[in-house]
C-alpha cells in the first residue's frame, strides 16, 4: 500500500524511500480504532453520527474492549519505526533528499508550527530555539521526533525519542522526554564544535 505526498510521489510500506525499519500500513482513522478495540471495517464510509453510533454500540456490546486493545497494541507489528529510521527520515525532509523542493519546504513548515507535546523535546529547551517536530501519543506511547535549529549557526540535530507500553502519567514521560532533549541541545551546542 502507498500514500500519496501532494506531488505525486508514493510513500510505500515498507518505506520505500531507501529507509529500511520503517512501515506505514494503516491510516490514522483505523490506528486510533484499533487502539480503542474497534474494529475499522465497521466505520468505513459513515458520517460523524453513525461513527458515534456505531462505536456506542461496539463498546456496549465489549465494553472492555479499550481495555483489551491496550494490553495488545504494542504488539501488533504495523506502523513502526526504529529511532534510526525516523531520524533518516526527518534527515532526507531536511536536506530535501527524499521530494521534490517545495514538498520538503511544505512538511517543515507543517513540522515548525507543531502545537502539541510543549512539555516533550521544546519543553526544557530556550525558548527562542527554533524545532521542527511531530508528536504521537497513543495506546501506552508517547513519542516525538523533530530537528532543533541550534542558535549561533552552530547546525542542526535531528533527534527521535520513542517510548512504549508505558503505564504512568503521560505528562511523566513528556517531562523524561525533555529532560533528554536538553541534554543532546546542551551537549551538541556547548561541546561540539
Amino acid at each position: 500500500r502507498g500514500y500519496l505526498f501532494s506531488d505525486g510521489q508514493c510513500f510505500q510500506s515498507p518505506c520505500g524511500c531507501g529507509i529500511e525499519n520503517m512501515t506505514v500500513d494503516r491510516t490514522c482513522q483505523d490506528l486510533i480504532l484499533e487502539a480503542n478495540g474497534l474494529n475499522p471495517e465497521n466505520y468505513r464510509g459513515l458520517s460523524l453520527e453513525d461513527v458515534q453510533k456505531t462505536r456506542r454500540a461496539e463498546l456496549a456490546e465489549n465494553p472492555n474492549a479499550f481495555v483489551e486493545a491496550k494490553k495488545t497494541f504494542s504488539q501488533i507489528f504495523k506502523d513502526q519505526s526504529t529511532p534510526l529510521a525516523m531520524n533518516m527520515l526527518l534527515e532526507k525532509i531536511f536536506t530535501k533528499n527524499i521530494l521534490d523542493e517545495p514538498s520538503c519546504e511544505h512538511i517543515l513548515s507543517v513540522l515548525l508550527k507543531c502545537q502539541t507535546g510543549r512539555r516533550r523535546i521544546r519543553g526544557d529547551l530556550p525558548s527562542d530555539v527554533k524545532l521542527a517536530h511531530k508528536t504521537g501519543t497513543i495506546g501506552g506511547t508517547v513519542n516525538d521526533v523533530g530537528i532543533i535549529y541550534l542558535p549561533d549557526d552552530l547546525g542542526h540535530v535531528v533527534l527521535t525519542i520513542f517510548t512504549k507500553d508505558t503505564d504512568g502519567e503521560t505528562s511523566d514521560m513528556e517531562e523524561i522526554i525533555a529532560q533528554i532533549s536538553r541534554f543532546v541541545y546542551d551537549y551538541f551546542y556547548f561541546t561540539v564544535e
